[in-house]
């Protein structure tokens, strides 16, 4: 356990050269302006991550992007093994929101790993995300979710008549903001016919962004909530109220598929709100505090299924993200978790830059899954060879890699190099036939990896007669064609 303090600031860094040979691209994407960005115009973290990157070999671009610079930056992701958004919400000069959102989803339909997308950042923020992982671990069972008035009058009338204090969450808005904590006026549950609240029901009510109480019947309250309904992205997320929240949330920072801290978030007394502007007090624990042992490990067990729950199971895990959690009753001497909220849009390491390294990380492991592993190059010959050996190959067939080899042909020379060996790779063809008997008859022995077939311009007889020849002149075939036969 340790006190949450912010990190001094340091001097803003530049841009590292990219690397001549990189192992890979990844492109990190920012809008310019906005009140994230520092004194350069980038966000404090972002050219931290594109050095993190560059410094392990990978190419990290930073690019701005605008309406008017859209091909540019079309040009640069679709060039790229995945891109890193780090435009946060908002509004910028010169950006429609709408074409950035399309180019950069256009992407991950064609392969790019987005992260993160924003069909991600939209499902994962959205608060029915709750509903689609109630039956995870990390879900709560009873949730339900309103996209319009009809659904909305029909199911809370329902939800209240069951006696459970409930939670009313609109999907916009952040800080508490349109968080409604529910419970029937005393006396009120006289009311309930079949099951259902009428709507002249009295209602307490408490909403989290600065625990203000009201009444208000349940036919005001469902008029006053139309307009969390109204327009794109317009919905409501019901569910049991969990009571110990006024002990506090837990805010799970992950970095990829890794829990990089826990932070206890404790509501001013009295109220229910666990953000700083309502008076919370945060408490920072390493991830694997036995305090929050097993809220983990069946956190951790769910994060395999968590993108297919999420309808989004073909991205990976967002690069930097947060989970807050809320304690639900103690069940045999034990507490229990249930998330409240997800968050991956654009979530910082400004006050954190020393993480920079483990978002790399994060990245590079996203963009090479499914990747191939980079192909070998054939080492430098030694200056002093204890002897040679050459390794003959056709040119063309089905068993080369992108490279013209054998993905075997070059790691067999190196490895003779590195036995302080020569080792020449050569392609046989009847053009060049003196070419390959001279380098053959200059070697204590050859390496056949001509597999049997037809090859352009190559005559088998012609080989096998070249390499049958040098044996009988005392190099050694491994193996000779009589061999082979």
């Amino acid at each position: 356990r340790h006190d949450a303090s912010p990190m001094a600031e340091s001097k803003l860094p530049t841009l590292l050269p990219q690397p001549d040979q990189p192992l890979g691209k990844i492109t990190l994407i920012e809008c310019k302006g906005g009140s994230d960005k520092a004194a350069d115009g980038h966000r404090k973290d972002s050219i931290p991550m594109c050095n993190a990157l560059i410094e392990k070999g990978w190419e990290c671009q930073l690019v701005y992007y605008s309406d008017a610079d859209y091909e540019k930056v079309e040009e640069e992701v679709m060039s790229s093994l995945g891109y890193i958004c780090r435009v946060n919400p908002g509004t910028y000069e010169g950006v429609t929101q709408s074409k950035l959102d399309e180019l950069l989803d256009g992407a991950v339909k064609k392969g790019i790993k987005g992260m993160s997308s924003p069909e991600s950042m939209k499902k994962m923020g959205a608060k029915d995300a709750l509903v689609k992982i109630r039956d995870l671990r990390c879900g709560l069972p009873t949730t339900a979710a309103y996209y319009d008035m009809k659904e909305l009058e029909a199911g809370f009338t329902k939800t209240m008549a069951s006696g459970d204090t409930r939670v009313l969450k609109q999907n916009r808005g952040s800080q508490g903001e349109g968080i409604w904590v529910c419970k029937l006026a005393e006396g009120e549950e006289s009311k309930i016919v079949d099951g259902v609240c009428p709507p002249e029901t009295l209602l307490d009510l408490q909403e989290a962004v600065d625990n203000h109480k009201e009444q208000k019947t349940i036919e005001e309250f469902m008029s006053f909530c139309k307009k969390y309904l109204d327009g794109e992205g317009g919905q409501l997320v019901d569910q049991k109220f969990l009571p110990r929240i006024v002990e506090g949330e837990v805010r799970v920072f992950m970095i990829g598929d890794t829990p990089i801290e826990l932070i206890h978030k404790k509501p001013a007394e009295g109220g229910i709100s666990a953000t700083m502007k309502s008076g919370a007090k945060y408490v920072r624990y390493d991830p694997d505090d036995e305090k929050y042992q097993l809220m983990m490990s069946y956190f951790k067990a769910d994060l395999p299924e968590l993108m297919t729950a999420l309808e989004i199971g073909d991205q990976p895990l967002p690069l930097v993200w947060t989970a807050d959690f809320i304690p639900g009753p103690v069940e045999d001497g034990k507490d229990s978790y249930f998330v409240g909220e997800f968050n991956c849009s654009c979530v910082g390491i400004t006050k954190q830059l020393h993480l920079a390294d483990k978002v790399a990380e994060a990245a590079i492991k996203v963009c090479s899954e499914g990747k191939a592993a980079p192909l070998p190059t054939l080492k430098e010959q030694p200056a002093e060879p204890k002897g040679k050996i050459t390794l003959i190959e056709c040119r063309g067939g089905s068993d080369k890699a992108s490279d013209g080899h054998r993905k075997d042909s070059i790691p067999i020379c190196n490895a003779i190099i590195d036995q302080g060996w020569e080792c020449k790779l050569v392609y046989y063809s009847d053009a060049e036939y003196k070419a390959v008997e001279e380098e053959v008859m200059s070697s204590l022995g050859y390496i056949c990896r001509v597999n049997p077939g037809a090859y352009e311009g190559v005559t088998q007889s012609k080989l096998d007669a070249l390499l049958d020849g040098a044996c009988k002149k005392g190099i050694k075939g491994m193996s000779s064609p009589e061999s082979m036969k």
